[in-house]
């Protein structure tokens, strides 16, 4: 590579993590506040496709990969109702999931390559990617009472579609999911309006009766 070009290259990425850090400095806090507006309690994170940043003691020179250093670039945030204890998912509460989809080629490279394959060679350009974040409601259909119980639901449940429709999921649990562009949650309003319509498909789904 030519050094111009390098030096190129560099500057795109000192610019990149700064916007980065400024991004996630926006979303972390819409996420939080989407939980709150949905009585939901932070209860669990990670990475959607690989793990965590490794602890400070394990060496991440080895045997891992650049991935696993760059956790949020699509992670999933499980929040539980009010009242609601992590071992024991009765039939009449639900769970929330948000995922924040910070590239949506990403997951999608992972679901059909989960090797460590070259970042600039994803599947779609960013151009054809998106941004979104994902609200995603689990609902059991019998009281499921083990360890861990909703963390189960979640992570033995496929992703449903953003489509909106309801899967089957661990247990008979049911799960749905609404998709929003991020670009879209900075209008006024916007994240007001996501909540209300999130609650209306809960609603309607049958998750619960109402919303006070």
């Amino acid at each position: 590579m030519p050094n111009n070009e390098l030096q190129q290259a560099l500057l795109d990425v000192r610019k990149s993590q700064r916007l980065l850090i400024a991004f996630h400095q926006r979303m972390l806090p819409i996420i939080q506040n989407i939980a709150t507006a949905l009585n939901s309690n932070f209860y669990y994170w990670h990475p959607s496709n690989h793990h965590k940043t490794p602890q400070c003691a394990t060496n991440p020179l080895n045997n891992r990969w650049a991935w696993d250093l760059s956790p949020l670039n699509d992670a999933v945030f499980l929040f539980l109702t009010d009242n609601t204890t992590r071992d024991i998912a009765q039939d009449n509460e639900w769970g929330l999931v948000i995922r924040l989809r910070t590239d949506t080629s990403i997951g999608d490279s992972f679901s059909q390559q989960h090797k460590n394959w070259d970042a600039l060679a994803l599947i779609d350009t960013p151009e054809n990617s998106r941004t979104s974040l994902e609200l995603i409601a689990y609902k059991p259909q019998q009281t499921i009472s083990e360890n861990w119980a909703w963390w189960y639901i979640y992570e033995r449940t496929d992703f449903p579609p953003i489509s909106g429709d309801v899967i089957e999921g661990y247990k008979g649990s049911k799960a749905f999911c609404l998709s929003v562009d991020i670009e879209d949650l900075f209008e006024d309003d916007a994240i007001d309006a996501t909540v209300a319509t999130f609650k209306d498909q809960l609603i309607t789904n049958g998750f619960v009766e109402c919303f006070e």
